[in-house]
């Protein structure tokens, strides 16, 4: 019988996440070039070591971020001499 209170299972290791799957290159890509975030971050998890642990970026926050870009995307697309000076 295995125990209830075991957290290894939950645990994250860090050296099995793929380099471009990381917090720092998500946010990089995404004031860098977008298109390379969009593909990240909808294709999978995005991960960030807080406090010595790895965990997964939340799914809203994600989408936030994604959903941000897209509207500066859109707007400079569609609407490039809207906020011109």
């Amino acid at each position: 019988m295995t125990d209830s209170t075991d957290t290894k299972s939950d645990s994250i290791d860090g050296d099995q996440i793929p380099w471009y799957r990381w917090r720092w290159f998500f946010l990089t890509t995404f004031v860098v070039f977008y298109p390379l975030s969009l593909i990240v971050g909808l294709t999978g998890d995005v991960y960030c070591n807080t406090k010595g642990e790895v965990s997964k970026l939340s799914t809203g926050i994600k989408l936030a971020i994604l959903a941000a870009g897209a509207l500066v995307l859109a707007k400079n697309f569609f609407l490039p001499d809207l906020w011109s000076i």
